[in-house]
């Protein structure tokens, strides 16, 4: 329960960090989608390269490369694609099209999605008050996106976008959790995996464009893009805490946790860039934390 706990503690400063430099700073895409899309491009690649340096750093380069070759590695491959490249621009456009609020708000429900698939496909069975307490942590979240918000851009494609995006992270969680399942690829292999595939992936969107329709960009690499480096030491660690969480206690419960990112985040905005928070905005985001727990908890063992 920890791991999924402190996936949801880094993945809250991830945000905040990246929140803020999307507030703060731009760059000049004749595409305006192309702007998210480099800066995510930015993110995963730091992040994936700080996974790969600590595979070279603690001698595991070998194991991955066999756990990368086992059967089982496609579930990873595929959630993979699923949660990063397909899920992530999902949500960007869902950002651009729809709003950021509505954007956290419709995706929030991701967790509703891998239940129902875990509970098809991994046969997990959840208590009755676990179940509960998962949908009222998502109704908080829901709640604490509609709090001082404007939701005047109701787009319907937007709106798509964001489904799509929860459809992608909770399937996204069950497949992972199946390909690390009896410990036969470990969640080390597996966030190797996520992260590179994800590079690989931006990156090839980003070189076709900048090949075969490139319209005179200049992209300034300024020091503000140190906001994304911080953020991707956050994400790495997040990610690397929510796989061990999937492989260990489950998807649903791993899930729980996970999204307390939503309360941390407005935490870490408060404390390191002076957002401020009201006293709705603490209350619900307490209500998160302890709905998570309550779900991810099983009180009867």
């Amino acid at each position: 329960m920890l791991n999924a706990l402190l996936s949801g503690i880094f993945w809250g400063a991830d945000t905040s960090f990246m929140g803020y430099y999307f507030s703060m700073y731009s760059i000049y895409f004749v595409v305006p989608l192309l702007f998210p899309v480099f800066i995510t491009l930015i993110h995963d690649m730091v992040s994936a390269l700080l996974i790969n340096i600590s595979i070279l750093v603690t001698g595991r380069f070998n194991s991955v490369i066999e756990d990368i070759k086992k059967a089982k590695s496609k579930y990873i491959w595929l959630g993979s694609l699923l949660g990063g490249p397909i899920g992530m621009c999902s949500f960007i456009l869902s950002i651009e099209y729809a709003g950021p609020a509505i954007t956290a708000i419709v995706s929030s429900i991701y967790p509703a999605v891998g239940l129902f698939f875990a509970y098809i496909f991994l046969k997990e069975r959840r208590r009755p008050y676990q179940v509960i307490a998962l949908f009222i942590a998502i109704a908080f979240i829901i709640a604490l996106g509609f709090i001082d918000e404007s939701h005047s851009n109701r787009s319907i494609i937007g709106i798509i976008f964001a489904l799509v995006c929860a459809c992608a992270w909770g399937s996204e969680a069950v497949l992972c959790s199946y390909g690390m399942k009896s410990g036969e690829i470990s969640n080390l292999s597996a966030i190797c995996i996520r992260q590179n595939l994800s590079m690989i992936t931006y990156g090839m969107l980003l070189t076709l464009y900048f090949v075969f329709f490139h319209y005179g960009e200049s992209i300034d690499f300024n020091s503000s893009l140190a906001y994304i480096g911080i953020a991707a030491i956050f994400g790495s660690t997040s990610y690397y805490c929510y796989y061990r969480a999937l492989a260990t206690i489950g998807v649903s419960r791993a899930m729980a946790l996970n999204i307390s990112y939503t309360a941390f985040s407005a935490i870490f905005s408060y404390l390191l860039f002076g957002i401020e928070l009201t006293t709705n905005q603490m209350l619900i985001g307490f209500c998160i934390v302890v709905s998570g727990l309550v779900s991810a908890y099983d009180f009867e063992k």
